[in-house]
């Protein structure tokens, strides 16, 4: 890797106790993290509108290829769906679409929220749909060009339904067998919906594919999902609450928070989540804001994978600081190191500004990360301007990409990528307690797995990237020895996690 050096520590996890790193030397070397990159797009910034008019980006996706997904709001005519791919560098991708984006109309006015990524590079949308006074919670599928696929649903789309109800879905995630969960609203309560990898509903999850849920008798929404490996479903939103419900819809009743729920508390009341993700041990962060307008503090908080408070998290396991007026904390990323990464939005002069911080593991906010660290994206463009901040995630070499709605004259999706190279030196990997021996590392082609001598009657071995998403998984029996082929995959940091009768183990190795 010629423009970044990963130096990384390699990371031990022992699931069975906590998470706790391999202490290696380590050599910190200076550099700048939380600044625009200006090989993408040549200021480190682009702002679409395509040929379909882009208006407002909610969403981000990052294919295997590095080609970078928008999804939001598009104004051909009405609201449509729209949706751009941009190359690495930022240029449109003119293979999606013939230009670069596309707009979807299905009705008469859309709007698109969550989005996620199929292993096939066919791309999932979260969205509604509104005629007259009707709402319907809405999926879509389109394939890697751009068209809707018509192997799902009809004619690329999944509509649910809800006589004299608004329905909304606000977020997607997709599970291990294909099969899709949605989440969002119908009516004052939460709606949760799966549906097979044809785009029919599940019969086996709820009734008829959908689960309805209310807390504490008051207005509810789910506005983020995310997928646990044992297929539990977490979700977070409005008011301010975390639910879990198991792989057939029912809600975990004994195994999480009070009755399936749990009431994070926090300094903010009210307040809502508007992202949720887990992180490998388990435990789950969210993000959010304050109910009430104007909002003015960051909110985060992290819970054990039971739902209660994570006191090791900023004290009392919740994250609150104001930086300025209209502060609000819309999405998260995790690092490969457990940094934490928030993305939202922060009035600056009476414009909205993009704003991006990084919290230590601690969630203490990260001062080598931007300014104190805090970064809020100025754009060298003639005011006025507002951005609206909506997603992130982070890279294989840790470099953060966001997205945001973009007002001027001249609207658009805006996407920008700053720099956050990974920051410590990477030393060959020890085995921890002589359980097994991972090398090279770092690799370029192929890794090698030895184990301890011992019984292992069954190995599996699962390799996620830096998101947390599983890339590629292999299991044997009784075996003292693996191979791990990486030359397919980008380079980036990876996480190795080792499963046997022995235990559960994890190793942070680097591809390059």
């Amino acid at each position: 890797m010629d423009h970044v050096k990963y130096k990384i520590a390699a990371l031990i996890m022992n699931i069975r106790g906590s998470l706790f790193p391999l202490l290696l030397p380590l050599h910190l070397i200076a550099q700048t993290s939380g600044v625009l990159d200006p090989t993408f797009g040549g200021s480190g910034f682009v702002i679409s509108n395509g040929d379909v008019f882009l208006e407002h980006s909610h969403s981000i996706l990052l294919q295997q290829d590095g080609k970078i997904i928008a999804i939001g709001t598009a104004v051909p005519n009405s609201n449509d769906v729209g949706v751009a791919r941009f190359l690495p560098d930022g240029q449109p991708d003119t293979s999606f679409g013939g230009s670069g984006a596309v707009a979807v109309d299905i009705e008469n006015t859309e709007f698109a929220y969550g989005s996620a990524l199929q292993a096939d590079g066919k791309i999932l949308i979260a969205a509604m749909t509104h005629l007259d006074t009707t709402y319907k919670a809405v999926l879509l599928r389109l394939q890697s060009n751009g068209a809707l696929d018509p192997s799902f649903g009809i004619g690329g789309i999944h509509e649910l339904y809800f006589p004299g109800e608004t329905a909304f879905f606000y977020d997607c995630a997709i599970q291990p067998d294909g099969y899709i969960v949605a989440c969002g609203m119908v009516g004052n309560e939460m709606l949760l919906h799966r549906v097979d990898p044809i785009g029919s509903a599940d019969p086996a999850f709820g009734f008829m594919g959908t689960v309805r849920a209310q807390y504490n008798g008051l207005p509810t929404t789910a506005e983020s999902v995310v997928l646990q490996p044992n297929g539990q479903i977490v979700v977070c939103g409005s008011p301010g609450v975390v639910a879990r419900f198991e792989p057939d819809g029912t809600q975990d009743l004994l195994g999480f928070g009070t009755s399936g729920w749990a009431d994070l508390p926090s300094d903010v009341t009210p307040h809502h989540f508007a992202d949720v993700i887990l992180q490998p041990d388990g435990r789950i962060l969210v993000a959010g804001g304050p109910s009430l307008l104007p909002p003015d503090t960051l909110l985060v908080i992290r819970s054990m994978a039971d739902g209660t408070p994570d006191t090791s998290f900023a004290s009392d396991g919740s994250v609150t600081f104001p930086i300025l007026d209209g502060s609000t904390s819309m999405a998260l990323a995790l690092r490969a190191d457990d940094r934490i990464i928030t993305l939202g939005s922060v009035l600056d002069q009476g414009s909205s500004r993009m704003m991006l911080s990084r919290l230590g593991s601690d969630g203490v906010l990260d001062s080598a990360f931007g300014q104190s660290g805090t970064t809020i994206l100025t754009l060298p463009i003639p005011p006025p301007h507002h951005e609206i901040g909506s997603d992130v995630l982070v890279t294989q070499n840790g470099d953060i990409l966001g997205t945001a709605a973009h007002f001027s004259a001249d609207d658009g999706f805006l996407v920008a990528r700053f720099s956050d190279p990974y920051s410590a030196e990477l030393v060959p990997s020890a085995s921890r307690s002589g359980e097994f021996h991972v090398f090279p590392n770092p690799a370029i082609d192929r890794v090698t797995i030895e184990l301890a001598e011992g019984h292992y009657n069954q190995v599996r071995v699962t390799l996620l990237d830096a998101t947390g998403r599983e890339v590629m998984s292999k299991q044997g029996y009784q075996l003292r020895a693996m191979t791990i082929d990486l030359a397919r995959l980008p380079e980036g940091a990876y996480i190795l996690e080792i499963r046997s009768d022995e235990g559960r183990s994890a190793e942070l190795i680097i591809k390059e």
